[in-house]
């Protein structure tokens, strides 16, 4: 670990980096790492290569943080396992959004998404297309729009990346997380259902303009 004092200056990465030539020369197949997930070490390890696997459902006494496991392969079977437990935790994770993680930051959620390999925006249909602009048009077309807003928007985390994915806070607690009209607007400093619904309206329109 890095005193904090000492975080930033690359340190961790540095450590990082000669575990895994040890682990190379050694010929093991791969490394993990298990964590109560915040964003700031959530994000580094992302950044360091580390593909997310599984988030416990139960939060740690300690910590108060759901435990996060990591993997990264160093060959090509393990690689290959990696990226199958991968692809199955973000085949999951959007589900559990608005259960078993809807107390989950949601910074964080948006971290983690940000991250999917396989969320792209040439998988949205034309006619999740076509919704996702009737919402963006007529508030009062949102619950037929929710499914394909919810494709939509996680292609369009994945392919706006960590960089822009904080800009979603909004539609990821309405629209994976499930908030409640009454959550939303305590949570944003939102007035009522009609300024909650204009406000996702405007997201929108100016993420497909």
């Amino acid at each position: 670990a890095v005193p904090p004092q000492l975080q930033g200056m690359g340190l961790g990465a540095r450590l990082l980096d000669n575990v895994e030539n040890y682990a190379r020369q050694a010929n093991i197949d791969m490394l993990s790492t298990s964590f109560a997930a915040n964003h700031k070490v959530t994000k580094f390890w992302l950044d360091t290569g580390f593909c997310a696997v599984r988030l416990g459902f139960t939060k740690d006494a300690s910590s108060g943080e759901h435990s996060l496991l990591m993997l990264k392969g160093l060959n090509a079977p393990s690689a290959r396992l990696t990226a199958n437990c991968q692809q199955e935790f973000y085949q999951q994770f959007p589900i559990w959004l608005a259960d078993e993680f809807k107390d989950l930051d949601l910074k964080l959620i948006a971290l983690i998404l940000a991250f999917n390999p396989k969320a792209k925006l040439s998988s949205v249909t034309d006619r999740q297309m076509q919704q996702v602009r009737a919402f963006s048009e007529n508030v009062n077309r949102y619950h037929q729009a929710v499914p394909s807003l919810q494709h939509w928007l996680l292609a369009q985390l994945a392919e706006q990346g960590q960089s822009e994915c904080e800009e979603y806070l909004m539609l990821i607690a309405k629209v994976l997380t499930k908030y409640s009209v009454q959550q939303m607007c305590a949570h944003f400093g939102l007035t009522g259902k009609k300024a909650l619904y204009l406000a996702l309206q405007k997201q929108v329109c100016h993420r497909i303009s």
